[in-house]
Parts: structure tokens; sequence; C-alpha cells
């Protein structure tokens, strides 16, 4: 049980790209997979992609600062 992610980090153009893949949800057969892209300017986030596939279970709102 539980969940696994996988992170994969690469450096392009002065910026730093960061790709994790999340899987849950197996155990209890409501399985899912996210995928996360994010790509870091000058030590910031400058751009935020999240997609994939899920059961929802809960909803709510994310603040980046």
């Amino acid at each position: 049980m539980g969940s696994i992610s996988s992170l994969e980090q690469s450096h392009r153009n002065a910026r730093t790209i960061y790709q994790i893949t999340s899987e849950q949800g197996y155990a209890i057969k409501r399985s899912g997979k996210i995928y996360e892209k994010i790509i870091v300017k000058n030590g910031k986030p400058a751009q935020v992609k999240v997609g994939g596939k899920a059961a929802t279970t809960l909803k709510g709102r994310l603040r980046i600062r």
C-alpha cells in the first residue's frame, strides 16, 4: 500500500525542469497516475503543468508562493 513517485531532473537553457510521476490507489482498486512538470528559471517556478487520471476523493486549492 502507499504511493510511488519518481523524479526526473534536467537542465536546459539556464532553466531546470522537474518531471514527477505519482501513482497510488492500486491496493484499494482506485488507481491513479498524475504527471507534474515544473520549470524553474532563476531559482523560481516559471511554469507548472499537472495532468493525469485519478479517482477524485478530495477537492481543494493549492497556493504557490
